[in-house]
C-alpha cells in the first residue's frame, strides 16, 4: 500500500454468483422475458403468428442462452453488490461519510443532488475476476477503499485489543489439508498496515465485522435486495444480451418453421401469406433467398372474411 494513494485495493466478502440469489435473479429475468414473448400480447409477441410459425418457449430460452454474456450481467450486478456491500457494512461499523444525494425537488419539478452524511464505506468497483471452472473457486470481487476507511477499521479491532484479528487471520490464513496459505497465519508478520494487499485488508475488515457484531453473511439477503433494487437486475441482465444476434437467431428459427410449413402444407402457407401482408413480408421479403425454391412471389391477397375460398372450408 503506497503512502501517497489516498485509496487502496480490498476483496470484499463475497461468496460468488455461482447457483446463487444473484444468478437466480438474472435466470429469472431471462425466464421472465421468454415467458412474456411465448405467452403474452404484445407488439413482438409469437401470439402474432400463426400456431406453426410460433417459437416455442424452449427455443428463445436456447437462443437467448447463446447471446448472453452472463460475465456482462455478473459483472454489472458485482457493480451494484459493492455500492450495496458499502452502504450496509457502513451502517453496520458505525462508519459515516458525507455524500452527494440525489433527491427530487417537487417545486423544481426535477432531480437535485444535496450533500449528506451517509453511513458508507465509501468504496468504489474495481474489478471481478470469475475462475473458468467452479470446482474449486469462486467469484472475487475487488474494490477501491479509502486509507482514511482502513484507518477507522483498524481503530475497530485495536479496540478490542486485536483479539479478533488475531483469530480471524489464523482462522483464514493457516494452511490445512487441501489448502496452502499464501501468508502467515500471525497479522503481526504482516509488516506495517500501510503494505497490507487485497486479501489482508479483507481480513480486517472481516474482524472490524466481528468485532461490530455486523454479521456480512446473516445479511446476504438485505445485502442482494439491496443489490437488486431499481431493477439492477434487469439492467444487469438486458445490457449483457446481444439483442442484434437474438434478432438473428430468432428469424433464422423462423424462416426454418416457414420452410417446413410450405413443404408440409403449402395451401395453407401460401394463403397466410397472401393474407397477412406486413408479416408475411418481413419473413418472406427479408429472406428471398431462402425461399427462393418455392416460388412465392406474385401470391395474390387473399380477403381475412372468406377464408373458404382459399383453405378448403
Amino acid at each position: 500500500m503506497a503512502r501517497n494513494l489516498k485509496t487502496v485495493e480490498i476483496k470484499l466478502p463475497f461468496s460468488g454468483f455461482y447457483e446463487s440469489l444473484y444468478s437466480g435473479a438474472i435466470d429469472s429475468q431471462e425466464e421472465s422475458f421468454v415467458e412474456y414473448r411465448a405467452t403474452e400480447e404484445g407488439d413482438d409477441s409469437e401470439l402474432n403468428w400463426p400456431e406453426e410459425l410460433r417459437i416455442e418457449a424452449s427455443d428463445l430460452a436456447s437462443i437467448l442462452f447463446d447471446v448472453t454474456d452472463y460475465s456482462a450481467a455478473y459483472d454489472k450486478l458485482a457493480r451494484a453488490y459493492v455500492d450495496a456491500f458499502s452502504q450496509l457494512a457502513g451502517d453496520g461499523l458505525g462508519i459515516s461519510a458525507p455524500e452527494q444525494v440525489k433527491f427530487y425537488d417537487w417545486e423544481a419539478k426535477g432531480y437535485k443532488t444535496r450533500r449528506e452524511i451517509v453511513s458508507s464505506l465509501r468504496l468504489t468497483f474495481a474489478d471481478m475476476s470469475s475462475p473458468r471452472e467452479y470446482n474449486f473457486g469462486t467469484d472475487r470481487i475487488f474494490a477501491n477503499i479509502p486509507v482514511s476507511v482502513v484507518r477507522k477499521l483498524w481503530a475497530i479491532v485495536k479496540a478490542d485489543s486485536f483479539d479478533t484479528l488475531t483469530r480471524v487471520a489464523k482462522e483464514r490464513h493457516s494452511s490445512r489439508d487441501g489448502f496452502i496459505s499464501g501468508y502467515r497465519s500471525d497479522w503481526r508478520d504482516w509488516g506495517a498496515l500501510a503494505d497490507w494487499d487485497h486479501n489482508q485488508l479483507e481480513t480486517l475488515l472481516i474482524a472490524a465485522c466481528e468485532v461490530e457484531r455486523f454479521d456480512w453473511e446473516d445479511s446476504d439477503l438485505a445485502i442482494y435486495y439491496a443489490t437488486t433494487e431499481s431493477e439492477s437486475d434487469y439492467q444487469a441482465w438486458e445490457s449483457a444480451v446481444d439483442w442484434a444476434r437474438f434478432d438473428e437467431k430468432r428469424n433464422e428459427k423462423r424462416v426454418e418453421l416457414m420452410r417446413d410449413w410450405l413443404e408440409s402444407d403449402p395451401e395453407a402457407a401460401r394463403a397466410w401469406i397472401g393474407n397477412n401482408g406486413e408479416l408475411s413480408d418481413s419473413l418472406i421479403l427479408n429472406n428471398a433467398d431462402e425461399f427462393a425454391e418455392f416460388d412465392l412471389a406474385g401470391i395474390a391477397y387473399r380477403c381475412p372474411l372468406t377464408p373458404d375460398l382459399f383453405a378448403g372450408n
